[in-house]
């Protein structure tokens, strides 16, 4: 992963790494701009992704993920959220990521704990650096941490209230605001998830 401004994006877009992950701010933003689907879905991905971008948000994928799939549904679509191992190269890590019309939607996966290395976004299965679909493999194993198991067994209205006191709330609230989505009272709709749980995931590839 040490590569020069010269040689070719890892993630087989063709170009060359300054003309394509260097600039991933810029490149992945204009992937998902330029991504042939619902613009209100577009939208909540692009609000997660600039929040992201702009506070360089790492490791945050059950709190995004959640936050995503609230977002959508409010809006009317019918997402699942899913915990599982990812594995990407040879990277394994626990993560949560949405569903949606059985195609897989991960935007969080642009800013992991995995020594500080950013994957493009998945959108709808497909990579938003190359446009095409990604080799990310989605449940790996029945395994995961103690962490994750204690996420997985919190509904999304738990784990976003008693993260309050770190912020999750007002991280809601700026990608909501990203996503041009108004919500109207936001402790009134974290409490209508108190009975939406993740599903764990296993031996699924894209």
């Amino acid at each position: 992963m040490n590569l020069s401004r010269n040689d070719l994006c890892t993630y087989g877009s063709g170009n060359k790494y300054k003309k394509c992950c260097l600039n991933w701010r810029q490149n992945w933003g204009v992937g998902i701009d330029n991504y042939e689907c619902e613009q209100q879905v577009k939208e909540i991905i692009r609000g997660a992704f600039d929040f992201i971008a702009e506070y360089d948000y790492q490791g945050g994928c059950h709190l995004v993920s959640a936050i995503v799939h609230i977002l959508l549904t409010e809006k009317g679509y019918n997402p699942v959220i899913r915990l599982g191992e990812v594995q990407v190269e040879d990277y394994i890590f626990d993560h949560s990521w949405i569903e949606l019309d059985g195609e897989i939607i991960d935007v969080a996966i642009m800013n992991t704990l995995q020594d500080g290395f950013k994957f493009p976004p998945v959108l709808y299965g497909k990579s938003v650096a190359t446009g095409k679909q990604v080799e990310y493999q989605y449940g790996v194993s029945p395994h995961i941490d103690a962490t994750a198991q204690l996420v997985i067994g919190k509904s999304l209205g738990q784990y976003i209230t008693e993260g309050v006191s770190h912020g999750s709330l007002e991280i809601m609230k700026l990608i909501a605001e990203h996503s041009s989505v108004v919500l109207d009272n936001i402790d009134d709709i974290v409490r209508k998830y108190f009975s939406t749980y993740r599903l764990k995931s296993v031996t699924q590839s894209v």
